[in-house]
């Protein structure tokens, strides 16, 4: 993967990121969950791992990205597929060849147990105010209830 697309990559990250209303100065409170979770950086940049490819589709849920800043997050991932759906319903039926979703935890969000279980494919899950799932998430799970 180029230098370029994964710098656009990273972008668009921080479009959404920044979609969502994070405060920039959370540091602390960013050092403290890192410190809890024991959050670590691998050695090995996913870019380098031999089953990293470009993201084809990404699935956003719900008004998570403002219609103001779409062409934004287009250009960003230029060759990504980028579909807006309303409802769970909608994401269940686009997830299924998905690389990406992106939503709130809460309902309708992008972490539903149906939209996790239909997403075969999902390298990278992006949920605002992700602590209502953690618990979903245990290693070696088939599906989320």
């Amino acid at each position: 993967m180029s230098s370029r697309r994964l710098v656009a990559l990273a972008g668009a990250a921080a479009m959404l990121a920044s979609s969502f209303g994070f405060a920039a100065d959370d540091s602390d409170a960013v050092a403290a969950m890192i410190k809890k979770y024991n959050v670590q950086e691998d050695s090995t940049p996913v870019r380098q791992r031999k089953d990293w490819r470009v993201p084809k589709k990404m699935v956003v849920v719900g008004g998570v990205i403002r219609d103001a800043e779409r062409d934004k997050v287009a250009k960003l991932l230029p060759g990504t597929a980028i579909v807006y759906v309303p409802d769970t319903a909608a994401a269940v039926r686009e997830v299924k060849d998905a690389d990406i979703i992106v939503g709130q935890s809460a309902h309708p969000g992008a972490c539903e147990p149906e939209i996790l279980n239909a997403g075969k494919q999902l390298r990278w899950i992006m949920a605002y105010a992700a602590r209502r799932i953690a618990n979903r998430f245990r290693p070696g799970r088939k599906t989320y209830a």
